[in-house]
C-alpha cells in the first residue's frame, strides 16, 4: 500500500471557527487547506504553500498540533497538522476544484460529519482531545 503524506492547516477565525473549503469534484467534501508534501520537502512550509495556492493567503505557522491517518483501498495517508495564523489576503477559492470557504465550529462540523473529509475527520479529534484537556487551539 501506498503512502502519502499531506500537511494541513487549521485557521481559526476571530469567533473560534474552523475555515474549510469546499471541494466540487471528485470527492465533494468539506477540508482543511492543504496538500502533499513534495519529495524533500519540509511538512510545515508544504502546508503554508498549498494553503496560498488553495485559497490565497500568506500565513505564519504557529506550531504543530499533531497527525492523523487514513486509508482506502490502495493508499494510507498521514496529515500532519499546523495551526496556522493569516498574515496577508483574504481567503477565497483559488483552485477550479473549490467552489466554497467558510468557517465551521467543531459542534458544525460533528452534525455535518458526513460532509467533512475523512482526514478532516481526524483532525477534529485532535482538536476536541485538546480543549477536553484545557489546551485552547487558538493563535498566538
Amino acid at each position: 500500500m501506498t503512502e502519502i503524506t499531506l500537511a494541513s492547516c487549521i485557521i481559526r477565525d476571530p469567533q473560534g471557527g474552523i475555515l474549510l473549503i469546499h471541494r466540487k469534484k471528485g470527492w465533494v467534501q468539506w477540508e482543511a487547506p492543504g496538500g502533499k508534501v513534495d519529495a524533500h520537502e519540509d511538512p510545515a512550509r508544504a502546508a503554508a504553500r498549498e494553503t496560498e495556492e488553495e485559497i490565497g493567503v500568506q500565513i505564519r505557522i504557529v506550531r504543530f498540533i499533531g497527525e492523523s491517518h487514513f486509508e482506502t483501498a490502495t493508499r494510507s495517508m498521514r496529515c500532519l497538522w499546523f495551526l496556522a495564523a493569516m498574515m496577508e489576503g483574504a481567503p477565497s477559492c483559488r483552485e477550479e476544484e473549490y467552489d466554497d470557504i467558510r468557517s465551521f465550529s467543531l459542534s458544525e462540523m460533528r452534525q455535518r460529519w458526513e460532509e467533512i473529509s475523512p482526514i478532516t475527520q481526524g483532525c477534529v479529534a485532535l482538536l476536541e482531545a485538546s480543549e477536553d484537556q484545557g489546551l485552547r487551539i487558538q493563535p498566538e
